[in-house]
């Protein structure tokens, strides 16, 4: 069904943020198809699947058995493409439940966030683990809340966002006696423990060892370089261990060759 061009009014829609035009045009539309064909505003449903209108209750019924009958994906979170509400979410559970009507297994949330909700107040209150997977398409064993979580991200398409009042999401089941690790204790240090520092000859010698040969194949190698005299050299090497005061700044040598 076209949607006409009057339905919204063009101020109405630079308004609203992006991401609520779509649920804002679809009211629209229900509002206007309703008065038309006089019926309620409950009884006029958009379906996502076929992005057709379905008006009565016992054809939004008949409508939702045969996709249900048809059910292809395992898919039920919501896709969003340029701010538009492409599918929305199904519940896995209410999906696998027979004993509810079409309607109500094909129930539809706008948002993850919503759908998550409805999973931790409605199924997972004082549900037993474990269990298979709800999604009719699916077969997969759960064994605790945390499980169930992300098994719903990886294989169903859920959003990550989970709610923070969630009491039943992301919980485990208690283990048993023999499986609990009892907690580690810290021990004491023993107040007879007497420390013992290493002594400065053993701590320093190897350092200034080092050293020492480092900067002396250094300034070896600047001596090499710049043609300085030896006996510059040796007082630098000198004043760098620490064995004479350092002297003023010698003559800047002329450089030969």
């Amino acid at each position: 069904m076209l949607l006409s061009p009057r339905l919204v009014a063009p101020a109405d829609i630079p308004s609203l943020p992006k991401s609520k035009r779509n649920q804002h045009i679809q009211a629209c539309a229900r509002r206007e198809i309703a008065s038309k064909r006089e019926y309620l505003q409950t009884d006029v449903h958009y379906c996502h699947q076929c992005f057709n209108w379905v008006i009565g209750s016992k054809e939004w019924e008949a409508h939702c058995q045969t996709h249900i009958d048809a059910l292809g994906s395992k898919r039920c979170g919501t896709i969003t493409y340029c701010h538009t509400l492409v599918p929305p979410a199904y519940c896995p559970f209410c999906l696998g439940d027979t004993s509810d009507s079409a309607s109500q297994r094909l129930e539809s949330w706008c948002r993850d966030y919503a759908l998550w909700q409805h999973v931790d107040k409605k199924h997972l209150h004082g549900c037993e683990w474990p269990r298979t997977c709800p999604n009719p398409l699916c077969d997969v064993s759960l064994s605790d809340g945390l499980d169930l979580h992300f098994h719903f991200i990886d294989e169903h398409g859920l959003s990550r966002t989970v709610p923070k009042d969630a009491k039943n999401l992301g919980t485990t089941t208690p283990h048993s006696e023999e499986e609990q690790v009892p907690p580690t204790k810290r021990k004491a240090l023993e107040d007879n423990v007497e420390l013992s520092w290493p002594s400065p000859n053993n701590f320093h010698l190897p350092i200034l060892r080092r050293r020492s040969d480092y900067v002396h194949r250094r300034l070896r190698l600047r001596c090499y370089r710049t043609s300085m005299p030896a006996n510059y050299t040796l007082r630098l090497l000198l004043t760098l261990q620490g064995q004479i005061l350092p002297h003023t700044h010698p003559k800047r040598h002329r450089r030969y060759g």
